[in-house]
């Protein structure tokens, strides 16, 4: 089970580089870039898998292919730079490893919300072995295997969050893990990069490095997120650390329009574009109070002309360009 914890170790490297490569211009702080590394994933994901309808192995192969690229380019004082700073996550990683040695398998595997579970896997399958067509049409496409009732019973599922299941299915195509690890490697993924996006926002409000190492640790062992953590909420839990970015963007939103700060809004779509991707539900309530605040601060500080109209429009209909080809699970799913 020590390889689930190396696998979600591995996805933050992977996710850091990529950002690295992409997200050069963007000026992002060290603990900031694999975050925004996995939005990219998740982004560019459901556009293959919704828009283009293709099979997840290009994909896997495209994103290979950039991490790859990415990893020939990458700067070795960036990478060595980048685990210094995250050597905030030791203390957790020291306590999640002395459970695991200690506990193995009965430490990761709660058995009070196996429909969750099984939902993210079982749709993790239907992905890894067809395209939305093919999903779409499966009693004529598996009828005749002794798996057609199983997938016909998930099928539906697929338009219900399946970014979770998009990140099993690229563990799992490593042929390393079987589906259930690879499910862990994602919760653990979860952990460590919302210790990341607490410790950015955390560094908004105190310079004190000690402080900046407890609340970030201590935040996991809240009731909230290791209660959501337990119970198997995947889609909850990693769409924690967008939302939690987002808390440390939006308030700088009218400095950001007045200076006309591109690179700020383009963060404020990838962020926002996959939290709405992963989690609708939270999403749809977070984003309609920023929008609120936004017009708000709009008026408040008399930002309305045609240059600041034209920008925020653009940025909306990007925003939007990017959600839209997965809209049967965001804005369906809640009919």
């Amino acid at each position: 089970m020590i390889l689930t914890l190396v696998f979600s170790i591995f996805l933050i490297i992977c996710f850091y580089c990529i950002s690295n490569l992409v997200f050069a211009k963007l000026k992002l702080c060290e603990l900031e870039k694999p975050i925004y590394g996995c939005s990219l994933f998740i982004i560019i994901s459901n556009l293959f898998f919704f828009l283009f309808k293709l099979n997840f192995i290009y994909f896997f192969f495209f994103f290979t292919s950039l991490l790859f690229f990415s990893f020939f380019l990458i700067n070795l004082k960036k990478i060595k730079k980048f685990l210094y700073s995250s050597l905030i996550i030791l203390p957790l990683l020291i306590l999640i490893l002395v459970l695991l040695l200690n506990y193995g398998e009965q430490f990761l595997i709660f058995r009070g919300n196996i429909w969750d579970t099984f939902t993210y896997v079982s749709v993790s399958k239907l992905i890894f072995n067809f395209n939305l067509n093919e999903i779409i049409n499966l009693k004529n496409t598996v009828e005749e295997t002794n798996l057609a009732d199983y997938y016909q019973i998930y099928k539906n599922e697929i338009f219900s969050r399946p970014s979770i299941s998009f990140l099993i299915a690229f563990v799992y195509s490593f042929n390393y893990l079987d589906l259930f690890q690879s499910a862990i490697s994602i919760k653990f993924l979860a952990i460590f990069l919302s210790i990341f996006s607490i410790s950015v926002l955390i560094k908004k409000i105190t310079k004190n490095l000690i402080m900046n190492i407890f609340v970030s640790n201590v935040f996991i062992l809240s009731h909230f997120f290791f209660y959501n953590f337990e119970i198997d909420a995947f889609s909850l839990i990693v769409s924690m650390p967008f939302l939690i970015l987002l808390l440390h963007l939006v308030p700088n939103y009218s400095l950001k329009l007045i200076e006309g700060d591109k690179k700020y809004f383009l963060k404020l779509i990838l962020l926002s574009s996959a939290f709405f991707i992963i989690y609708p539900n939270s999403a749809s309530i977070f984003l309609l109070i920023f929008l609120i605040f936004v017009i708000y601060e709009t008026i408040r500080n008399n930002l309305i002309n045609k240059k600041n109209l034209v920008s925020l429009f653009f940025f909306t209909f990007i925003f939007l360009f990017l959600i839209i080809p997965s809209y049967i699970f965001t804005f369906f799913f809640f009919l």
